[in-house]
């Protein structure tokens, strides 16, 4: 990774409090009594992760991010793995770790290693806070919500923008003597990063946006909530050096804190972090003429379970998912267009920087394009799992596959049972005399081209076409259906004549 800059900055300088090295050692003991020594650094290796919160059903975005991830970890040769980021307790639903690991496995994708949940390292991260607190770049910070709301109003009445920073982090300063006697009058604590404002801003090569800088982060961040666990910046930072993580691809919700997050890595390693940045766009929809970020509270299909009810298959979401985040894919498809998506190299510098839109029209058109591509038997299998099971319908949509031409009417296989719904219950429809010629001279045969000569001899006063229609409509109630020779023979002879006698 590329070495940020180090332009000074003195004015804004902000140097820790003078305490001697045994006192910073003693508070250090005081606040974390049971902590151990951090563990010794891993072997670097290529690895690329994904680390989801268990909220509720796994997210559109969370979907995207794990397949992209999991494309790059191959084209690198690299690893991919699973970490649950279940800090925020607040957020967090009964089964919604089991809920994501099922969702990306209905989404076939596939993890190399899984490194748990962040709540069960809760040691590890205590040993890396002790250190800091030692090392006099951390301290413990006893204000209340009221003490903080109080210092925010104060700053936006002097038209400063609000932060536990300079004379507001009262905190700061807070020696071993004091600390003692807030601990023993049971005041609650969170531990607190202590920035020291020594350069202008913070530089990084991002992989998909290029050289990459934000000021330096005065705030003095929260590292360790008041009940011990801490929020993604300080878990981030620690799991994915412990982890040996050498590509953190996220969204661009992160971007903000990016310099926030390498001042940690600074203080706690002493080094820039040794994996590369990669911050996708988000995907977002339209609404009222501008765009906004995919929400569950929403939009229905924001979580995944969504398209599996639908019944979109998986390779149509990943397809489109390629032509959201790699920019020369849907060229590459139609110069390909019987090769499987896996064949694609999905590179970093084909990532585009804005945020695409989510169009279900454009993924309905491009999942026709999917199934068409489909056999018979691939067909068959989905559609089955996804629970029609009736053996007509299972016929009918082997209609016109495997050929130079095949349909393309079906999206999702949840359209399919009212699609043919014919095939199950006979139409109501009304009388039409001008299928009683057909009628009366009908008789199944086992080639289309012998039936169609068969029509055609029919037709002294009517068209052809106006009478396979007319015989279309009174048999199945629509206009438009797969071949009408096909759909016959899976009604059979007797089910024809019925719908036929109908209609007269």
């Amino acid at each position: 990774m590329k070495k940020n800059n180090t332009d000074k900055n003195p004015e804004k300088t902000l140097t820790p409090p003078p305490f001697s090295e045994k006192t910073l050692k003693d508070l250090a003991e005081l606040l974390f009594p049971n902590a151990g020594v951090p563990p010794s650094l891993p072997a670097k290796r290529i690895a690329f992760r994904i680390a989801p919160s268990p909220t509720g059903s796994l997210h559109i975005g969370s979907l995207a991010m794990a397949f992209v991830n999991r494309l790059l970890a191959d084209a690198h040769k690299g690893v991919f793995f699973l970490r649950i980021e279940d800090t925020d307790k607040k957020r967090e639903v009964e089964g919604g770790t089991e809920n994501l690991m099922r969702g990306f496995d209905q989404f076939g994708i596939k993890f190399d290693e899984f490194a748990g949940k962040q709540s069960e390292r809760t040691e590890i991260y205590h040993a890396f806070a002790k250190q800091l607190v030692g090392q006099g770049h951390a301290y413990p910070c006893f204000c209340t919500p009221e003490d903080l709301e109080k210092s925010r109003e104060e700053q936006i009445a002097k038209k400063e923008t609000p932060g536990y920073k300079h004379e507001y982090a009262v905190c700061r300063g807070l020696g071993l003597d004091d600390t003692k006697q807030k601990l023993s009058s049971g005041m609650k604590w969170c531990l607190r990063f202590m920035s020291d404002v020594t350069q202008a801003r913070v530089s990084w090569q991002d992989l998909i946006r290029g050289e990459m800088s934000l000021p330096y982060q005065e705030n003095n961040f929260v590292i360790l909530k008041k009940d011990g666990i801490p929020p993604y910046n300080f878990a981030h930072v620690v799991d994915d050096t412990m982890m040996s993580t050498s590509h953190v691809v996220r969204g661009e919700e992160w971007l903000p804190s990016t310099a926030e997050h390498i001042q940690l890595h600074r203080a706690l390693f002493s080094d820039e972090p040794s994996w590369h940045y990669a911050h996708f766009p988000v995907t977002c929809v339209q609404e009222n003429g501008n765009k906004r970020k995919i929400s569950k509270r929403k939009d229905v299909f924001a979580a995944t379970d969504w398209f599996i009810a639908q019944g979109y298959p998986v390779a149509s979401i990943k397809e489109y998912i390629l032509t959201l985040f790699n920019t020369n894919y849907e060229m590459w498809r139609i110069a390909n267009p019987t090769n499987p998506y896996t064949e694609f190299d999905f590179k970093f510098e084909n990532i585009g920087t804005n945020s695409p839109l989510f169009d279900l029209q454009k993924l309905d058109y491009l999942s026709r394009e999917v199934i068409s591509r489909m056999t018979k038997s691939e067909i068959r299998e989905l559609v089955t799992e996804f629970g029609i099971t009736d053996d007509k319908i299972l016929l009918a949509l082997e209609i016109d596959r495997e050929t130079q031409k095949p349909r393309k009417d079906i999206a999702k296989w949840s359209e399919v049972p009212e699609m043919f719904d014919y095939l199950v219950t006979a139409p109501k429809t009304g009388k039409n005399p001008i299928v009683k010629v057909y009628l009366d001279n009908y008789k199944t045969f086992s080639i289309r081209e012998e039936w169609f000569a068969w029509v055609k001899s029919l037709c002294i006063e009517i068209k052809v076409k106006d009478l396979t229609q007319a015989v279309r409509v009174s048999i199945t109630g629509r206009e438009s259906t797969p071949d009408l020779w096909e759909i016959q023979n899976i009604l059979g002879e007797d089910e024809v004549k019925t719908r036929l006698r109908r209609c007269l």
